[in-house]
């Protein structure tokens, strides 16, 4: 249901104004609204003044601040850390907390930014020398039977390449350059590593060596470069240490790091959170004001709350700012309907199906709340179409698992509950239809207690097209309901019409064809010339044709029984083939693939097709969109 809402006004001081609000973000419940051109001639809205505008952006400021900082920091660790060690994240007992852009605030944001700043730099170190020690290691074993040639060769300069992936192709290039260079006193070795690169050992006379040197610079030829406590070390002793400092000393060190940063945000991430926590509601309280109007003397505070809220608001209100605010309470006006902002209320089995409404806006307020509804006919239509047992407790045991998996709350245990509901109404259908994983049922003794819907396809088109004349007369139903509540003369009018047009069309069907007594044709063309007349009063020369839109309307829902039957004959085909492909167990393999993706689309289609009717059918028909969400200052729904 939609909550019953109120309209107040909070008055008090001009220089109260301030306090006022923060006392309305602590209440969490008053989702204000901005004075519009009908307000009062003596109200004009507040400014935000200069003093107001330049705290706004020191708060923003700080708040990017302290966000950016958390979210660097192990803030969840730390909190739960701070918990089991009973730790407060506020200030010494009675000691005022400090606003998010006050100095002690300020270097304590310094204090952690340095500290983060530290880390990550030596962090992108150690991940530069993992890297490169990465690549030395596999260039090393390589070049390891060539290096008495490095170490040993008496006037020579050797250099330990690398080539990236690709470019051994300018390697005769290179050599010819550094023949050149060297008149052919040169030796080169090339071995191929791991990932595509080459490595080179490269031996040249001394005093050629500045000049290879600058070749190699210039043609971006890496030089593999130990570091200086290797040099000099045998090659077997040198990949030793290698390893032990990227696998052990690199990790040890990236530990004190980590651990740092979790001692740092044990002490610091708490408070942090409270400061910004403390912005937000100082910005809120800020931002507000220019919702706000006011006098010369006075601030003038209106919104919007659920009528339920009102008392405790009221009691508040008393204590306030010294006794100095007062409360109006004015009721809801027909022409204040769209700004009202709409807040749903259902039971907690209900609640999840809300979620049903996600893809359409809210309801306007003073609507009507279609949830009650969808929770019943949303799973009866998946439910009529899936219609199997074993794909029924398939999705019930998949939605028991995620209701048990989400059961501290949130969108995945919705769904659970929706899933939950639809399953129900699977198994209960597949009983209906006798079926089992299509005709499977039927094989095991299994005998349908309603029709089985293979040799019974003209009931089943009847039924399906009957659900929904039921489901389209709901809705006008409902529209008819909701319009005799506050509606014009006109506009009951036009929808009892509409209701009265698609009455007269099936009590005229129906006598025609049989299927009602003969006295229902003459009654249904009575009604429907009641009906036209009445429609044409009320909405004009068109609204006859209204009529050809709702039976269009009602043969939509043709579609769940072709969905129905496309599911049952492509699980009937998966059967046969397990029965009669040979060898056995090659058609087992098909069949169960075939299942899989029956059931996959049977949980897809269906549920798409059965919104749409939903959406499109049923809601034209009574649901008013447009409502404005409920957003508290300092609250939530």
């Amino acid at each position: 249901m939609i909550l019953p809402m109120v309209k107040v006004q909070v008055i008090g001081p001009r220089r109260l104004l301030s306090e006022a609000l923060r006392f309305l973000h602590g209440q969490g419940v008053l989702h204000l609204r901005r004075p519009g051109p009908g307000a009062a001639a003596f109200l004009r809205p507040v400014p935000l003044g200069g003093e107001e505008a330049a705290r706004v952006r020191s708060l923003e400021a700080s708040l990017r601040r302290i966000e950016a900082a958390l979210a660097l920091l192990p803030a969840r660790e730390a909190r739960a850390a701070a918990r089991a060690e009973g730790a407060a994240p506020r200030g010494a007992a009675g000691a005022p907390e400090p606003e998010a852009d006050s100095a002690e605030v300020t270097r304590r944001i310094e204090a952690v930014e340095g500290t983060l700043a530290q880390a990550a730099s030596r962090k992108a170190a150690l991940a530069e020398e993992s890297r490169a020690i990465a690549q030395a290691r596999r260039a090393l074993t390589a070049l390891s039977p060539l290096w008495k040639l490095m170490t040993d060769a008496p006037g020579t300069r050797s250099f330990g390449l690398l080539l990236k992936r690709g470019g051994e192709e300018a390697l005769p290039l290179l050599e010819r350059e550094i023949a050149r260079l060297t008149d052919g006193a040169y030796d080169l070795h090339a071995r191929a590593i791991a990932g595509g690169e080459t490595a080179l050992l490269l031996a040249v006379p001394r005093w050629r060596a500045a000049q290879v040197s600058g070749l190699l610079f210039e043609r971006g030829v890496e030089e593999l470069k130990l570091p200086p406590a290797f040099a000099g070390r045998p090659p077997a002793e040198v990949l030793l240490a290698l390893a032990d400092r990227e696998h052990v000393g690199i990790p040890r060190e990236r530990a004190a790091l980590d651990a740092g940063l979790a001692t740092l945000a044990r002490a610091e991430a708490a408070a942090l959170e409270a400061a910004a926590g403390r912005a937000r509601e100082r910005l809120d309280a800020l931002r507000a004001m220019g919702d706000c109007a006011e006098t010369g003397h006075a601030f003038v505070v209106t919104g919007y709350l659920p009528r339920e809220r009102l008392a405790a608001l009221a009691e508040g209100i008393r204590g306030a700012c010294g006794g100095r605010l007062t409360l109006f309470e004015y009721p809801v006006s027909r022409r204040e309907l769209e700004e009202v902002p709409v807040v749903l209320r259902n039971p907690a089995w209900l609640r999840p199906f809300e979620r049903l409404l996600a893809l359409v806006p809210p309801p306007r307020y003073g609507s009507i709340d279609p949830t009650p509804w969808l929770a019943f006919t949303f799973p009866f239509f998946l439910g009529l179409v899936l219609g199997d047992v074993a794909i029924g407790l398939f999705v019930g045991t998949a939605s028991a698992w995620a209701f048990w998996r989400f059961r501290r709350g949130g969108v995945g245990r919705d769904v659970a509950v929706v899933g939950l509901a639809c399953a129900l109404s699977t198994v209960a259908f597949g009983f209906l239809f006798g079926e089992v994983l299509g005709d499977a049922g039927a094989r095991a003794g299994l005998h349908p207690i309603w029709i089985e819907r293979r040799g019974a396809i003209l009931t089943l088109l009847a039924a399906t097209v009957g659900v929904g004349l039921a489901h389209v007369a709901l809705g006008l139903a409902l529209g008819v309901a909701e319009v005799l509540h506050g509606g014009e003369r006109r506009e009951i009018l036009g929808r009892l019409a509409r209701l009265g047009l698609l009455a007269g069309a099936v009590l005229a069907l129906g006598g025609g064809t049989g299927f009602l007594p003969s006295w229902a044709a003459r009654a249904g063309y009575a009604v429907l010339a009641v009906s036209a007349v009445t429609g044409i009063a009320a909405d004009g020369f068109l609204a006859p044709l209204e009529l050809v839109m709702f039976l269009g309307n009602v043969l939509s829902y043709a579609r769940l029984m072709a969905l129905g039957l496309a599911s049952v004959l492509l699980a009937e085909a998966a059967n046969l083939i397990a029965a009669t492909l040979d060898p056995a167990v090659l058609g087992i393999c098909i069949a169960v693939l075939l299942h899989a993706v029956n059931a996959t689309l049977g949980l897809l289609s269906p549920a798409v097709a059965s919104l749409r009717l939903h959406y499109v059918e049923f809601f034209e028909k009574f649901y008013e969109s447009g409502g404005t969400p409920y957003r508290p200052l300092g609250g939530t729904a």
